[in-house]
């Protein structure tokens, strides 16, 4: 059994949560188990980890790559 790990703020609804691990189902097959874990430092999104990968859709990391971005731009 594979584990996957989602991390998000306490206020991701269940239904949310739910939905998220039946997306993950789908994707990447039946025989994962989820672990939820609260990290109200998690403003907005979500952090997934599966296998040995991990996926960081919180907010603050796509503000973070948005200012790299901003910043490559006004080097040219």
């Amino acid at each position: 059994m594979r584990k996957c790990i989602i991390t998000a703020a306490s206020n991701m609804s269940i239904g949310t949560y739910a939905y998220l691990c039946g997306k993950i189902t789908e994707r990447f097959g039946d025989d994962i188990s989820f672990e939820r874990v609260t990290d109200d430092s998690v403003l907005g999104g979500f952090r997934m980890e599966l296998d040995d990968t991990v996926w960081d859709l919180t907010i603050a990391t796509q503000l973070n790559e948005l200012r790299r971005n901003f910043a490559a731009q006004g080097d040219n």
